[in-house]
Protein backbone atom coordinates (compact mmCIF):
# COMPACT_ATOMS: atom_id res chain seq x y z
CA UNK A 1 0.00 0.00 0.00
CA UNK A 2 1.31 3.41 -0.93
CA UNK A 3 0.18 6.90 0.07
CA UNK A 4 0.08 9.51 -2.64
CA UNK A 5 1.10 12.96 -1.41
CA UNK A 6 -0.46 14.59 -4.47
CA UNK A 7 -3.90 13.19 -3.63
CA UNK A 8 -3.58 14.50 -0.09
CA UNK A 9 -2.77 17.97 -1.36
CA UNK A 10 -5.78 17.79 -3.68
CA UNK A 11 -8.08 16.95 -0.77
CA UNK A 12 -6.85 19.95 1.21
CA UNK A 13 -6.69 22.29 -1.75
CA UNK A 14 -8.11 25.76 -1.82
CA UNK A 15 -10.80 25.11 -4.49
CA UNK A 16 -12.33 22.50 -2.22
CA UNK A 17 -12.55 24.98 0.61
CA UNK A 18 -14.18 27.60 -1.62
CA UNK A 19 -16.68 25.00 -2.84
CA UNK A 20 -17.55 24.09 0.73
CA UNK A 21 -18.04 27.74 1.66
CA UNK A 22 -20.33 28.41 -1.30
CA UNK A 23 -22.26 25.19 -0.72
CA UNK A 24 -22.91 25.77 2.98
CA UNK A 25 -23.73 29.44 2.53
CA UNK A 26 -26.13 28.75 -0.34
CA UNK A 27 -27.92 25.94 1.53
CA UNK A 28 -28.37 28.03 4.67
CA UNK A 29 -29.61 31.00 2.66
CA UNK A 30 -32.13 28.89 0.75
CA UNK A 31 -33.28 27.21 3.97
CA UNK A 32 -34.09 30.53 5.67
CA UNK A 33 -36.00 31.71 2.60
CA UNK A 34 -37.97 28.48 2.19
CA UNK A 35 -39.20 28.48 5.79
CA UNK A 36 -40.92 31.81 5.16
CA UNK A 37 -42.83 30.58 2.11
CA UNK A 38 -45.99 28.55 2.60
CA UNK A 39 -45.79 25.16 0.85
CA UNK A 40 -42.09 25.50 0.16
CA UNK A 41 -39.86 22.55 -0.76
CA UNK A 42 -38.05 22.10 2.55
CA UNK A 43 -36.77 18.64 3.45
CA UNK A 44 -34.27 18.37 6.33
CA UNK A 45 -32.15 15.24 6.14
CA UNK A 46 -32.52 14.20 9.75
CA UNK A 47 -36.28 13.79 9.43
CA UNK A 48 -37.20 16.42 12.05
CA UNK A 49 -39.81 18.01 9.79
CA UNK A 50 -43.12 16.31 9.09
CA UNK A 51 -43.53 17.95 5.72
CA UNK A 52 -43.94 15.49 2.82
CA UNK A 53 -42.72 17.21 -0.32
CA UNK A 54 -41.18 16.43 -3.69
CA UNK A 55 -37.58 17.05 -2.61
CA UNK A 56 -37.74 14.24 -0.04
CA UNK A 57 -38.87 11.89 -2.78
CA UNK A 58 -36.07 12.91 -5.13
CA UNK A 59 -33.13 12.68 -2.71
CA UNK A 60 -32.75 12.50 1.04
CA UNK A 61 -29.27 14.00 0.85
CA UNK A 62 -30.13 17.22 -0.97
CA UNK A 63 -29.07 19.37 1.96
CA UNK A 64 -25.92 17.51 2.98
CA UNK A 65 -22.74 19.50 3.44
CA UNK A 66 -19.76 19.20 1.13
CA UNK A 67 -17.64 17.05 3.43
CA UNK A 68 -20.62 14.85 4.21
CA UNK A 69 -20.99 14.15 0.51
CA UNK A 70 -17.38 13.05 0.06
CA UNK A 71 -17.07 11.09 3.33
CA UNK A 72 -18.10 7.55 4.21
CA UNK A 73 -19.80 8.29 7.51
CA UNK A 74 -23.42 8.13 6.37
CA UNK A 75 -22.85 4.94 4.31
CA UNK A 76 -22.12 2.66 7.29
CA UNK A 77 -25.69 2.01 8.39
CA UNK A 78 -26.85 1.85 4.76
CA UNK A 79 -24.33 -0.87 3.92
CA UNK A 80 -25.25 -2.83 7.04
CA UNK A 81 -28.96 -2.75 6.18
CA UNK A 82 -28.29 -3.72 2.57
CA UNK A 83 -26.36 -6.76 3.70
CA UNK A 84 -29.23 -8.03 5.83
CA UNK A 85 -32.20 -7.43 3.52
CA UNK A 86 -33.44 -5.71 0.37
CA UNK A 87 -33.36 -1.95 0.89
CA UNK A 88 -36.59 0.02 1.00
CA UNK A 89 -37.17 3.77 0.95
CA UNK A 90 -37.59 3.91 4.72
CA UNK A 91 -34.25 2.13 5.21
CA UNK A 92 -32.26 5.07 3.84
CA UNK A 93 -30.32 6.41 6.84
CA UNK A 94 -30.86 9.83 8.35
CA UNK A 95 -27.75 11.97 8.53
CA UNK A 96 -26.43 13.27 11.80
CA UNK A 97 -27.29 16.80 12.81
CA UNK A 98 -23.67 17.89 12.38
CA UNK A 99 -23.67 16.60 8.79
CA UNK A 100 -26.35 19.02 7.63
CA UNK A 101 -25.32 22.02 5.58
CA UNK A 102 -26.76 24.40 8.18
CA UNK A 103 -24.69 22.79 10.92
CA UNK A 104 -21.57 22.92 8.79
CA UNK A 105 -22.19 26.59 8.16
CA UNK A 106 -22.66 27.26 11.89
CA UNK A 107 -19.43 25.41 12.68
CA UNK A 108 -17.65 27.47 10.05
CA UNK A 109 -18.93 30.76 11.51
CA UNK A 110 -18.04 29.67 15.04
CA UNK A 111 -14.51 28.72 14.04
CA UNK A 112 -14.18 31.92 12.03
CA UNK A 113 -15.17 34.00 15.07
CA UNK A 114 -12.59 32.19 17.18
CA UNK A 115 -9.91 33.07 14.66
CA UNK A 116 -11.01 36.71 14.71
CA UNK A 117 -10.92 36.83 18.51
CA UNK A 118 -7.40 35.40 18.62
CA UNK A 119 -6.01 37.89 16.14
CA UNK A 120 -8.44 40.76 15.42
CA UNK A 121 -5.85 42.66 13.39
CA UNK A 122 -5.52 40.07 10.61
CA UNK A 123 -7.98 38.41 8.28
CA UNK A 124 -8.48 34.73 9.21
CA UNK A 125 -7.52 32.10 6.64
CA UNK A 126 -10.49 30.41 5.00
CA UNK A 127 -8.51 27.25 4.27
CA UNK A 128 -7.31 27.00 7.87
CA UNK A 129 -10.86 27.46 9.09
CA UNK A 130 -12.08 24.64 6.85
CA UNK A 131 -9.39 22.30 8.13
CA UNK A 132 -10.11 23.11 11.79
CA UNK A 133 -13.86 22.52 11.30
CA UNK A 134 -13.55 19.16 9.58
CA UNK A 135 -10.09 17.91 10.51
CA UNK A 136 -11.32 14.53 11.77
CA UNK A 137 -13.43 13.79 8.69
CA UNK A 138 -10.63 14.95 6.38
CA UNK A 139 -8.05 12.71 8.01
CA UNK A 140 -10.17 9.55 8.06
CA UNK A 141 -11.79 9.96 4.62
CA UNK A 142 -8.50 11.09 3.10
CA UNK A 143 -6.66 8.12 4.59
CA UNK A 144 -9.04 5.61 3.02
CA UNK A 145 -8.95 7.52 -0.27
CA UNK A 146 -5.16 7.33 -0.38
CA UNK A 147 -4.96 3.59 0.17
CA UNK A 148 -3.74 1.67 -2.83
CA UNK A 149 -3.40 -2.09 -3.20
CA UNK A 150 -0.84 -3.56 -5.58
CA UNK A 151 -1.29 -7.13 -6.79
CA UNK A 152 1.92 -9.02 -7.51
CA UNK A 153 1.38 -12.00 -9.78
CA UNK A 154 -1.14 -13.08 -12.39
CA UNK A 155 -4.73 -14.04 -11.62
CA UNK A 156 -6.80 -16.83 -13.17
CA UNK A 157 -10.51 -16.91 -12.42
CA UNK A 158 -13.11 -19.64 -12.97
CA UNK A 159 -16.65 -18.42 -12.33
CA UNK A 160 -19.49 -20.61 -11.13
CA UNK A 161 -21.65 -19.36 -14.01
CA UNK A 162 -19.80 -20.50 -17.09
CA UNK A 163 -18.79 -17.98 -19.74
CA UNK A 164 -17.92 -19.39 -23.16
CA UNK A 165 -17.14 -17.38 -26.28
CA UNK A 166 -18.53 -18.09 -29.72
CA UNK A 167 -15.72 -19.87 -31.52
CA UNK A 168 -13.80 -23.12 -31.37
CA UNK A 169 -12.93 -25.01 -28.20
CA UNK A 170 -9.25 -24.36 -28.87
CA UNK A 171 -9.80 -20.59 -29.06
CA UNK A 172 -11.64 -20.65 -25.73
CA UNK A 173 -8.83 -22.56 -24.04
CA UNK A 174 -5.97 -20.51 -25.51
CA UNK A 175 -7.82 -17.23 -24.81
CA UNK A 176 -5.34 -15.15 -26.76
CA UNK A 177 -2.20 -17.01 -25.64
CA UNK A 178 0.20 -18.56 -28.18
CA UNK A 179 -0.18 -22.25 -28.97
CA UNK A 180 2.15 -24.66 -27.15
CA UNK A 181 1.29 -28.21 -28.23
CA UNK A 182 2.83 -29.99 -25.24
CA UNK A 183 1.35 -27.60 -22.70
CA UNK A 184 -2.00 -27.67 -24.49
CA UNK A 185 -2.17 -31.47 -24.47
CA UNK A 186 -1.30 -31.60 -20.77
CA UNK A 187 -4.02 -29.03 -20.08
CA UNK A 188 -6.63 -31.16 -21.87
CA UNK A 189 -5.55 -34.21 -19.91
CA UNK A 190 -5.73 -32.54 -16.50
CA UNK A 191 -9.08 -30.94 -17.34
CA UNK A 192 -10.61 -34.33 -18.32
CA UNK A 193 -11.46 -33.10 -21.81
CA UNK A 194 -9.71 -35.69 -23.97
CA UNK A 195 -12.62 -38.15 -24.15
CA UNK A 196 -15.11 -35.34 -24.84
CA UNK A 197 -13.01 -34.05 -27.73
CA UNK A 198 -12.86 -37.54 -29.23
CA UNK A 199 -16.65 -37.63 -29.37
CA UNK A 200 -16.95 -34.25 -31.09
CA UNK A 201 -16.95 -34.31 -34.92
CA UNK A 202 -14.06 -31.81 -35.27
CA UNK A 203 -12.26 -32.31 -32.00
CA UNK A 204 -11.02 -29.12 -30.36
CA UNK A 205 -11.74 -27.24 -33.60
CA UNK A 206 -15.47 -27.79 -33.16
CA UNK A 207 -17.33 -24.50 -33.21
CA UNK A 208 -19.13 -23.73 -29.96
CA UNK A 209 -22.52 -22.11 -30.29
CA UNK A 210 -23.34 -18.89 -28.53
CA UNK A 211 -22.99 -19.31 -24.75
CA UNK A 212 -21.89 -22.91 -25.42
CA UNK A 213 -25.40 -24.12 -26.27
CA UNK A 214 -24.14 -27.32 -27.91
CA UNK A 215 -22.14 -28.34 -24.82
CA UNK A 216 -23.23 -29.76 -21.49
CA UNK A 217 -22.76 -27.84 -18.26
CA UNK A 218 -19.89 -30.07 -17.22
CA UNK A 219 -18.11 -29.65 -20.55
CA UNK A 220 -18.39 -25.86 -20.35
CA UNK A 221 -17.04 -25.86 -16.80
CA UNK A 222 -14.08 -28.02 -17.79
CA UNK A 223 -13.30 -25.72 -20.72
CA UNK A 224 -13.22 -22.86 -18.22
CA UNK A 225 -10.84 -24.83 -16.02
CA UNK A 226 -8.62 -25.61 -19.02
CA UNK A 227 -8.57 -21.92 -19.96
CA UNK A 228 -7.40 -20.97 -16.48
CA UNK A 229 -4.77 -23.73 -16.31
CA UNK A 230 -3.30 -22.87 -19.72
CA UNK A 231 -2.66 -19.27 -18.62
CA UNK A 232 -0.09 -20.53 -16.05
CA UNK A 233 -1.13 -17.91 -13.49
CA UNK A 234 0.18 -17.44 -9.96
CA UNK A 235 -3.14 -17.17 -8.12
CA UNK A 236 -6.22 -19.24 -9.01
CA UNK A 237 -9.70 -18.22 -7.90
CA UNK A 238 -12.08 -21.16 -8.40
CA UNK A 239 -15.73 -20.46 -7.65
CA UNK A 240 -17.34 -23.87 -7.06
CA UNK A 241 -16.01 -25.42 -10.30
CA UNK A 242 -17.13 -28.97 -9.41
CA UNK A 243 -20.85 -28.22 -9.03
CA UNK A 244 -21.56 -28.81 -12.74
CA UNK A 245 -19.82 -32.20 -12.99
CA UNK A 246 -20.59 -35.64 -11.55
CA UNK A 247 -18.81 -37.03 -8.49
CA UNK A 248 -16.46 -39.28 -10.48
CA UNK A 249 -15.34 -36.43 -12.76
CA UNK A 250 -15.03 -34.07 -9.78
CA UNK A 251 -12.65 -36.49 -8.06
CA UNK A 252 -10.52 -36.83 -11.20
CA UNK A 253 -10.43 -33.05 -11.63
CA UNK A 254 -9.41 -32.51 -8.02
CA UNK A 255 -6.59 -35.05 -8.15
CA UNK A 256 -5.21 -34.18 -11.59
CA UNK A 257 -6.12 -30.51 -11.92
CA UNK A 258 -5.71 -29.06 -8.43
CA UNK A 259 -3.35 -31.47 -6.68
CA UNK A 260 -1.03 -31.94 -9.69
CA UNK A 261 -1.58 -29.09 -12.12
CA UNK A 262 -1.82 -26.40 -9.43
CA UNK A 263 0.55 -27.98 -6.91
CA UNK A 264 2.89 -24.98 -6.90
CA UNK A 265 0.18 -22.33 -7.19
CA UNK A 266 -1.91 -20.36 -4.73
CA UNK A 267 -5.48 -21.70 -4.96
CA UNK A 268 -8.59 -20.16 -3.41
CA UNK A 269 -11.38 -22.72 -3.88
CA UNK A 270 -15.05 -22.20 -3.06
CA UNK A 271 -16.84 -25.54 -2.73
CA UNK A 272 -19.56 -27.39 -0.85
CA UNK A 273 -17.83 -30.78 -1.24
CA UNK A 274 -16.12 -31.41 2.09
CA UNK A 275 -14.25 -34.48 0.81
CA UNK A 276 -11.61 -32.21 -0.73
CA UNK A 277 -11.02 -30.04 2.33
CA UNK A 278 -8.31 -32.13 4.11
CA UNK A 279 -5.91 -31.37 1.25
CA UNK A 280 -6.03 -27.60 1.85
CA UNK A 281 -3.83 -25.62 4.21
CA UNK A 282 -6.63 -23.45 5.55
CA UNK A 283 -10.43 -23.68 5.58
CA UNK A 284 -12.95 -20.86 5.96
CA UNK A 285 -16.44 -21.93 7.05
CA UNK A 286 -18.99 -19.40 5.79
CA UNK A 287 -22.72 -18.92 6.21
CA UNK A 288 -24.96 -16.10 4.95
CA UNK A 289 -21.97 -14.19 3.65
CA UNK A 290 -20.11 -14.26 6.98
CA UNK A 291 -17.03 -16.22 8.08
CA UNK A 292 -18.01 -18.42 11.02
CA UNK A 293 -14.70 -20.19 11.61
CA UNK A 294 -11.22 -20.11 10.07
CA UNK A 295 -8.72 -22.88 10.79
CA UNK A 296 -7.26 -26.07 9.39
CA UNK A 297 -9.56 -28.94 8.49
CA UNK A 298 -8.75 -31.05 11.57
CA UNK A 299 -9.00 -28.09 13.94
CA UNK A 300 -12.42 -27.21 12.56
CA UNK A 301 -13.52 -30.82 12.82
CA UNK A 302 -12.71 -30.91 16.54
CA UNK A 303 -13.77 -27.40 17.57
CA UNK A 304 -16.73 -26.41 15.37
CA UNK A 305 -20.03 -28.27 15.74
CA UNK A 306 -21.51 -26.72 12.58
CA UNK A 307 -18.60 -28.05 10.58
CA UNK A 308 -18.98 -31.50 12.18
CA UNK A 309 -22.68 -31.57 11.23
CA UNK A 310 -21.81 -30.57 7.68
CA UNK A 311 -19.19 -33.33 7.33
CA UNK A 312 -21.46 -35.99 8.86
CA UNK A 313 -24.38 -35.04 6.61
CA UNK A 314 -22.14 -35.26 3.59
CA UNK A 315 -20.83 -38.69 4.63
CA UNK A 316 -24.37 -40.02 5.03
CA UNK A 317 -25.30 -38.74 1.58
CA UNK A 318 -22.15 -40.20 0.05
CA UNK A 319 -22.84 -43.59 1.71
CA UNK A 320 -26.36 -43.78 0.28
CA UNK A 321 -24.97 -43.20 -3.19
CA UNK A 322 -22.29 -45.90 -2.92
CA UNK A 323 -24.29 -48.57 -4.74
CA UNK A 324 -25.07 -46.15 -7.54
CA UNK A 325 -21.36 -45.36 -7.95
CA UNK A 326 -20.49 -49.07 -8.18
CA UNK A 327 -23.14 -49.68 -10.80
CA UNK A 328 -22.07 -46.58 -12.68
CA UNK A 329 -18.42 -47.64 -12.74
CA UNK A 330 -19.34 -51.08 -14.08
CA UNK A 331 -21.22 -49.54 -16.97
CA UNK A 332 -18.72 -46.77 -17.67
CA UNK A 333 -17.09 -48.40 -20.70
CA UNK A 334 -20.39 -49.41 -22.28
CA UNK A 335 -21.81 -45.88 -21.76
CA UNK A 336 -18.91 -44.35 -23.67
CA UNK A 337 -19.55 -46.72 -26.56
CA UNK A 338 -23.25 -45.86 -26.55
CA UNK A 339 -22.50 -42.13 -26.56
CA UNK A 340 -20.12 -42.55 -29.47
CA UNK A 341 -22.77 -44.59 -31.32
CA UNK A 342 -25.38 -41.86 -30.79
CA UNK A 343 -23.02 -39.19 -32.16
CA UNK A 344 -22.27 -41.31 -35.23
CA UNK A 345 -25.96 -41.91 -35.88
CA UNK A 346 -26.75 -38.21 -35.60
CA UNK A 347 -23.94 -37.35 -38.01
CA UNK A 348 -25.34 -39.84 -40.53
CA UNK A 349 -28.84 -38.47 -39.99
CA UNK A 350 -27.88 -34.90 -40.77
CA UNK A 351 -25.37 -35.94 -43.46
CA UNK A 352 -23.35 -32.78 -42.85
CA UNK A 353 -20.24 -32.22 -44.97
CA UNK A 354 -16.91 -32.75 -43.26
CA UNK A 355 -16.07 -29.07 -43.07
CA UNK A 356 -19.45 -27.86 -41.76
CA UNK A 357 -19.62 -26.27 -38.32
CA UNK A 358 -22.56 -25.44 -36.11
CA UNK A 359 -22.43 -21.68 -36.77
CA UNK A 360 -22.31 -20.94 -40.47
CA UNK A 361 -21.16 -17.79 -42.20
CA UNK A 362 -23.90 -15.23 -42.65
CA UNK A 363 -25.27 -15.30 -46.19
CA UNK A 364 -24.95 -12.17 -48.27
CA UNK A 365 -26.65 -11.39 -51.57
CA UNK A 366 -24.42 -10.74 -54.56
CA UNK A 367 -25.15 -8.74 -57.69
CA UNK A 368 -28.10 -6.67 -58.84
CA UNK A 369 -31.57 -8.06 -58.19
CA UNK A 370 -33.37 -5.32 -60.11
CA UNK A 371 -36.86 -4.44 -58.95
CA UNK A 372 -37.51 -7.76 -57.22
CA UNK A 373 -36.95 -6.49 -53.62
CA UNK A 374 -39.17 -3.47 -54.24
CA UNK A 375 -41.93 -5.60 -55.76
CA UNK A 376 -41.78 -7.88 -52.72
CA UNK A 377 -42.04 -4.82 -50.50
CA UNK A 378 -45.05 -3.44 -52.39
CA UNK A 379 -46.72 -6.83 -52.26
CA UNK A 380 -47.22 -6.42 -48.50
CA UNK A 381 -50.67 -5.36 -47.28
CA UNK A 382 -52.06 -3.16 -50.12
CA UNK A 383 -48.65 -1.73 -50.90
CA UNK A 384 -49.37 -1.40 -54.62
CA UNK A 385 -52.49 0.69 -53.94
CA UNK A 386 -50.66 3.09 -51.62
CA UNK A 387 -47.77 3.38 -54.04
CA UNK A 388 -49.88 4.04 -57.15
CA UNK A 389 -52.11 6.61 -55.43
CA UNK A 390 -49.09 8.39 -53.94
CA UNK A 391 -47.40 8.46 -57.37
CA UNK A 392 -50.61 9.84 -58.92
CA UNK A 393 -50.83 12.57 -56.29
CA UNK A 394 -47.24 13.56 -56.95
CA UNK A 395 -47.95 13.68 -60.69
CA UNK A 396 -50.90 16.01 -59.99
CA UNK A 397 -48.58 18.13 -57.83
CA UNK A 398 -46.05 18.41 -60.68
CA UNK A 399 -48.80 19.32 -63.14
CA UNK A 400 -50.03 21.95 -60.71
CA UNK A 401 -46.55 23.44 -60.47
CA UNK A 402 -46.36 23.64 -64.26
CA UNK A 403 -49.83 25.21 -64.50
CA UNK A 404 -48.97 27.69 -61.76
CA UNK A 405 -45.83 28.88 -63.54
CA UNK A 406 -47.59 28.90 -66.91
CA UNK A 407 -50.48 31.00 -65.56
CA UNK A 408 -48.12 33.55 -64.06
CA UNK A 409 -45.91 33.73 -67.17
CA UNK A 410 -48.85 34.04 -69.58
CA UNK A 411 -50.95 36.61 -67.70
CA UNK A 412 -48.51 38.76 -65.78
CA UNK A 413 -48.54 41.34 -68.60
CA UNK A 414 -52.12 40.68 -69.75
CA UNK A 415 -54.20 43.86 -69.21
CA UNK A 416 -57.45 41.86 -69.34
CA UNK A 417 -56.49 39.97 -66.15
CA UNK A 418 -56.64 42.01 -62.99
CA UNK A 419 -53.96 41.80 -60.35
CA UNK A 420 -56.39 40.35 -57.83
CA UNK A 421 -57.51 37.62 -60.22
CA UNK A 422 -53.89 36.85 -61.14
CA UNK A 423 -52.89 36.39 -57.51
CA UNK A 424 -56.04 34.46 -56.51
CA UNK A 425 -55.69 31.92 -59.34
CA UNK A 426 -51.98 31.58 -58.61
CA UNK A 427 -52.67 30.97 -54.92
CA UNK A 428 -55.51 28.55 -55.68
CA UNK A 429 -53.31 26.40 -57.90
CA UNK A 430 -50.50 26.55 -55.33
CA UNK A 431 -52.74 25.55 -52.41
CA UNK A 432 -54.25 22.69 -54.43
CA UNK A 433 -50.78 21.44 -55.35
CA UNK A 434 -49.70 21.64 -51.71
CA UNK A 435 -52.73 19.59 -50.63
CA UNK A 436 -51.83 16.85 -53.12
CA UNK A 437 -48.21 16.98 -51.95
CA UNK A 438 -49.37 16.59 -48.36
CA UNK A 439 -51.58 13.66 -49.33
CA UNK A 440 -48.63 12.06 -51.11
CA UNK A 441 -46.55 12.31 -47.93
CA UNK A 442 -49.36 10.81 -45.83
CA UNK A 443 -49.71 7.89 -48.23
CA UNK A 444 -45.94 7.37 -48.13
CA UNK A 445 -46.05 7.13 -44.34
CA UNK A 446 -49.05 4.79 -44.54
CA UNK A 447 -47.20 2.62 -47.06
CA UNK A 448 -44.20 2.41 -44.74
CA UNK A 449 -46.32 1.56 -41.68
CA UNK A 450 -48.43 -1.10 -43.36
CA UNK A 451 -45.57 -2.82 -45.20
CA UNK A 452 -43.27 -2.65 -42.19
CA UNK A 453 -45.95 -4.06 -39.90
CA UNK A 454 -46.59 -6.94 -42.29
CA UNK A 455 -42.88 -7.77 -42.63
CA UNK A 456 -42.37 -7.52 -38.87
CA UNK A 457 -45.23 -9.92 -38.16
CA UNK A 458 -43.80 -12.38 -40.68
CA UNK A 459 -40.38 -12.10 -39.06
CA UNK A 460 -41.84 -12.51 -35.59
CA UNK A 461 -43.85 -15.54 -36.68
CA UNK A 462 -40.74 -17.11 -38.22
CA UNK A 463 -38.70 -16.53 -35.06
CA UNK A 464 -41.36 -18.04 -32.81
CA UNK A 465 -41.80 -21.07 -35.05
CA UNK A 466 -38.10 -21.64 -35.72
CA UNK A 467 -36.64 -24.93 -34.43
CA UNK A 468 -34.14 -24.93 -31.57
CA UNK A 469 -31.35 -25.82 -34.01
CA UNK A 470 -31.81 -22.37 -35.57
CA UNK A 471 -31.08 -20.62 -32.27
CA UNK A 472 -28.17 -22.96 -31.56
CA UNK A 473 -26.54 -22.15 -34.90
CA UNK A 474 -27.49 -18.45 -35.17
CA UNK A 475 -25.70 -15.90 -32.95
CA UNK A 476 -27.92 -13.59 -30.96
CA UNK A 477 -26.22 -10.57 -32.53
CA UNK A 478 -27.38 -11.67 -35.97
CA UNK A 479 -30.99 -11.89 -34.80
CA UNK A 480 -30.74 -8.52 -33.05
CA UNK A 481 -29.35 -6.98 -36.23
CA UNK A 482 -32.35 -8.25 -38.19
CA UNK A 483 -34.98 -6.97 -35.79
CA UNK A 484 -33.27 -3.61 -35.17
CA UNK A 485 -31.13 -2.03 -37.90
CA UNK A 486 -32.56 -4.03 -40.81
CA UNK A 487 -36.15 -3.34 -39.79
CA UNK A 488 -35.23 0.31 -39.32
CA UNK A 489 -34.26 0.43 -43.00
CA UNK A 490 -37.60 -1.14 -43.91
CA UNK A 491 -39.47 1.31 -41.67
CA UNK A 492 -37.83 4.55 -42.81
CA UNK A 493 -35.51 4.24 -45.80
CA UNK A 494 -37.41 2.00 -48.22
CA UNK A 495 -40.81 3.77 -48.45
CA UNK A 496 -39.41 7.30 -48.63
CA UNK A 497 -36.58 6.26 -50.93
CA UNK A 498 -39.01 4.53 -53.27
CA UNK A 499 -41.42 7.47 -53.45
CA UNK A 500 -38.64 10.04 -53.70
CA UNK A 501 -37.16 8.12 -56.63
CA UNK A 502 -40.52 8.17 -58.41
CA UNK A 503 -41.00 11.84 -57.52
CA UNK A 504 -37.55 12.83 -58.79
CA UNK A 505 -38.07 10.90 -62.03
CA UNK A 506 -41.51 12.45 -62.60
CA UNK A 507 -40.24 15.96 -61.88
CA UNK A 508 -37.21 15.48 -64.14
CA UNK A 509 -39.18 14.26 -67.14
CA UNK A 510 -41.88 16.91 -66.64
CA UNK A 511 -39.23 19.64 -66.65
CA UNK A 512 -37.62 18.18 -69.78
CA UNK A 513 -41.02 18.12 -71.49
CA UNK A 514 -41.60 21.79 -70.72
CA UNK A 515 -38.11 22.68 -71.92
CA UNK A 516 -38.62 20.67 -75.11
CA UNK A 517 -41.84 22.55 -75.86
CA UNK A 518 -40.35 25.96 -75.17
CA UNK A 519 -36.84 25.41 -76.55
CA UNK A 520 -36.60 22.15 -78.48
CA UNK A 521 -32.83 22.58 -78.97
CA UNK A 522 -32.30 21.39 -75.39
CA UNK A 523 -33.09 17.86 -76.57
CA UNK A 524 -29.64 17.63 -78.17
CA UNK A 525 -28.18 17.79 -74.65
CA UNK A 526 -30.91 16.12 -72.59
CA UNK A 527 -31.26 12.92 -74.64
CA UNK A 528 -27.55 11.95 -74.31
CA UNK A 529 -27.73 12.81 -70.60
CA UNK A 530 -30.75 10.54 -70.17
CA UNK A 531 -28.74 7.77 -71.80
CA UNK A 532 -25.50 8.21 -69.84
CA UNK A 533 -26.92 9.08 -66.39
CA UNK A 534 -28.36 5.61 -65.60
CA UNK A 535 -25.11 3.97 -66.72
CA UNK A 536 -23.07 6.19 -64.43
CA UNK A 537 -25.46 5.36 -61.61
CA UNK A 538 -25.02 1.64 -62.19
CA UNK A 539 -21.26 2.09 -61.94
CA UNK A 540 -21.74 3.65 -58.51
CA UNK A 541 -24.55 1.36 -57.34
CA UNK A 542 -22.53 -1.79 -58.03
CA UNK A 543 -20.07 -0.78 -55.31
CA UNK A 544 -22.58 0.97 -53.04
CA UNK A 545 -24.83 -2.08 -52.82
CA UNK A 546 -21.99 -4.37 -51.82
CA UNK A 547 -20.76 -1.90 -49.21
CA UNK A 548 -24.25 -1.62 -47.72
CA UNK A 549 -24.57 -5.41 -47.66
CA UNK A 550 -21.20 -5.76 -45.97
CA UNK A 551 -22.25 -3.13 -43.42
CA UNK A 552 -25.45 -5.04 -42.71
CA UNK A 553 -23.69 -8.37 -42.15
CA UNK A 554 -20.91 -6.96 -39.96
CA UNK A 555 -23.31 -5.28 -37.53
CA UNK A 556 -24.26 -8.68 -36.15
CA UNK A 557 -20.61 -9.44 -35.33
CA UNK A 558 -20.32 -6.17 -33.42
CA UNK A 559 -23.51 -6.76 -31.44
CA UNK A 560 -22.56 -10.37 -30.71
CA UNK A 561 -19.03 -9.50 -29.59
CA UNK A 562 -20.29 -6.64 -27.42
CA UNK A 563 -22.90 -8.85 -25.73
CA UNK A 564 -20.29 -11.54 -25.06
CA UNK A 565 -17.81 -9.02 -23.70
CA UNK A 566 -20.37 -7.56 -21.29
CA UNK A 567 -21.41 -11.02 -20.09
CA UNK A 568 -17.80 -12.06 -19.50
CA UNK A 569 -16.49 -8.74 -18.19
CA UNK A 570 -15.42 -10.26 -14.86
CA UNK A 571 -13.46 -13.06 -16.54
CA UNK A 572 -11.89 -10.67 -19.06
CA UNK A 573 -10.72 -8.33 -16.29
CA UNK A 574 -9.43 -11.22 -14.18
CA UNK A 575 -7.23 -12.43 -17.04
CA UNK A 576 -6.23 -8.81 -17.90
CA UNK A 577 -7.44 -9.18 -21.48
CA UNK A 578 -9.23 -5.83 -21.75
CA UNK A 579 -6.83 -4.44 -24.34
CA UNK A 580 -7.12 -7.50 -26.57
CA UNK A 581 -10.92 -7.41 -26.55
CA UNK A 582 -10.84 -3.68 -27.24
CA UNK A 583 -8.58 -4.28 -30.25
CA UNK A 584 -10.91 -7.03 -31.48
CA UNK A 585 -13.86 -4.63 -31.24
CA UNK A 586 -11.94 -1.99 -33.19
CA UNK A 587 -11.00 -4.51 -35.87
CA UNK A 588 -14.63 -5.59 -36.25
CA UNK A 589 -15.82 -1.99 -36.47
CA UNK A 590 -13.16 -1.08 -39.03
Amino acid sequence: MHLSFKVGVDVLSFPGAILLLLCTYRESKCSDTDREINGSLYAPLNGESNKDDSVSRVTLFAKAGFFSRISFWWLNSLMKSGKEKTLQDEDVPMLREEDRAESCYSMFLEQLNKQNQKDPSSQPSVLKTMVLCHSREILISGFFALLKIDVYGKFAYVSQTTWIQTGSIRDNILFGSPMDAQKYQKTLQRSSLEKDLELLPHGDLTEIGERGVNLSGGQKQRIQLARALYQDADIYLLDDPFSAVDAHTATNLFNEYIMEGLAEKTVLLVTHQVDFLPAFDFVLLMSDGEILQAATYHDLLTSCKDFQDLVNAHRETAGSEGLMDVTSSERHSSSAKEIRKIHVEKEKEFEAPKGDQLIKQEEREIGDHGLKPYLQYLNQNKGYAYFLIASLFHLIFVIGQILQNSWMAANVDNPKVSTLRLILVYLLIGVTSTVFLFMRSLLTVALGLQSSKSLFLQLLNSLFRAPMLFYDSTPLGRILSRVSSDLSIVDLDVPFGLLFAVAATTTCYASLTVLAVVTWQVLFVSIPMIYFAPRLQRYYFATAKELMRMNGTTKSFIANHLAESVAGAVTIRAFEEEDRFFVIELNICS
